[in-house]
This record gives C-alpha cells, sequence and structure tokens, in this order.
C-alpha cells in the first residue's frame, strides 16, 4: 500500500469514528437501556437456584429473547437516528416485534454453525489423544486450516442484522447482502473493527481485573453498555455511506 493510498485509508476511517463519536441525548438513553439489562442479567447469574437446571435453562431462554427484542429496538433507534428520521418510542418498540423472527433466526443460525465446527473441532482433538506429537501438530495444524474456511464465511455474515433492519431484507438475502458487502470493503470493516477493538479490549480488562469492586463493575458496565451503541452507529454510518457510495442496494 503507497503512502497515499495508506493515507487516504485512514482518514476514511477516523471520518466514520469521528462522527459516531458524536454523542447525542438520544443515545444516553439507548445505553441506559443496555446497561439496565446488562444488570439485570448479572444480577439473575449471581442467584444460586439449587441446581434446579430446568428453571436455568427457562430464564436463559427468557433473557436471550428479551435481548434479542433489545437489540431489534436498539438497532432500529440508531438507524432512525443516523439516517435522520424523527420517530417515536412508539415506532421502534413495533420494529422490535416487526424484525424479532428474522433477527433471532440469524442468531440460531450463527449458534449452530459455529456449534457444528467447535465440535468437530474438539472432536479430532479427542481422537488425536493417543497419536504421537508429530501426527497430532500435523493433522491438527490441516484441521485448523480446514475449518478456516466456514468460520472466515460465518463473519461475512456478521453485517445481516443490521442489514436485515436497514433494508427490511428476509434472512437469506440479508446473509448474501452481508457477504458481499463485507468482502468488498473487508479493509476498511478490519481497520474499524480494529480500533474499537481496542476501546472494547480496555473495557473488559478492566472489568476484570477489577471485578470484585462493585463501583468500578457497574461504572465499566455502563461504559460497555455505552460503547456497544457506539460501535452499532460507526457501521450504520460506515454501511449507508458506502451504499450510497456504491449508489445501489448492498
Amino acid at each position: 500500500m503507497s503512502l497515499t493510498s495508506r493515507k487516504h485509508y485512514l482518514q476514511s476511517i477516523f471520518y466514520f469514528l469521528k462522527d459516531a463519536l458524536h454523542i447525542e441525548k438520544i443515545e444516553i438513553y439507548f445505553s441506559l437501556i443496555v446497561f439496565s439489562y446488562v444488570l439485570i442479567s448479572d444480577f439473575i447469574s449471581k442467584i444460586n437456584f439449587s441446581k434446579n437446571y430446568t428453571l436455568i435453562s427457562l430464564i436463559q431462554i427468557i433473557l436471550l429473547l428479551v435481548e434479542n427484542y433489545l437489540t431489534i429496538c436498539i438497532y432500529s433507534g440508531i438507524k432512525k437516528l443516523v439516517k435522520k428520521e424523527e420517530f417515536k418510542v412508539r415506532d421502534i418498540l413495533n420494529d422490535g416485534g416487526y424484525f424479532f423472527g428474522r433477527i433471532l433466526l440469524y442468531k440460531i443460525f450463527v449458534a449452530f454453525s459455529a456449534g457444528i465446527l467447535i465440535s468437530i473441532a474438539f472432536g479430532i482433538i479427542d481422537i488425536l489423544k493417543s497419536t504421537p506429537l508429530f501426527i497430532t501438530t500435523l493433522i491438527f495444524t490441516l484441521t485448523l486450516l480446514w475449518l478456516s474456511i466456514p468460520f472466515y464465511f460465518i463473519l461475512l455474515t456478521f453485517f445481516s442484522p443490521l442489514i436485515i433492519i436497514c433494508k427490511d431484507a428476509n434472512f437469506s438475502n440479508s446473509v448474501k447482502m452481508s457477504y458481499y458487502f463485507i468482502r468488498e470493503n473487508l479493509k476498511e470493516i478490519a481497520g474499524i473493527t480494529l480500533i474499537i477493538g481496542v476501546f472494547w479490549f480496555f473495557c473488559i480488562f478492566f472489568l476484570k481485573v477489577y471485578n470484585n469492586f462493585i463501583g468500578i463493575k457497574i461504572l465499566f458496565f455502563y461504559l460497555v453498555s455505552l460503547l456497544e451503541i457506539l460501535t452499532i452507529k460507526t457501521f450504520m454510518f460506515f454501511y449507508f455511506e458506502r451504499e450510497g457510495k456504491n449508489g445501489r442496494n448492498v
């Protein structure tokens, strides 16, 4: 990459970050909603249910469904904010129900696909326990290389929830559109992810280190919640800008 192209690349990345880091009042409200959910989830996770696995499973399912609904509402609100659309709370609550099934289907698809690949990896590790070290290393390396291909394709679908909400696309079309969009903009997406990832790393790191200090833990819970909003907003900006630049649906 030449010096000029590298400069243009960095300028384009910081352009999206600059817009995303401009926090508006409504985003504080969104972050407080996420923050409340995180606190409630953390509180529930510490309750001793005396190994009542049926109750634990039921609570986990309920939390998953609530998280799915809240995620859609947040995505919808940020989309309207980025597009400078006027909206009422009722609008994003309605979107939470409207897109609920498609977003949940995508999450199940990713969890199921990743689960199969991880099961294959652990299955091979278990089989190789009694084989010589050289053979184990060779086969394990080849397995990782083989598994990296389907994992790469799964990563290329990560814009599907955003596309479902922004374009009102069905599940299969959103996966296909995400695949082409990320592949065409992989360099910029990787750069934005790397920069945002630094902030995520520090938040999670300090959250783990100061986990026993309630005040600091709550503070970082909120910072993580706000960072989630800013992350979504950044990629929303990026998606709409590239969509407009291409002059077509991506």
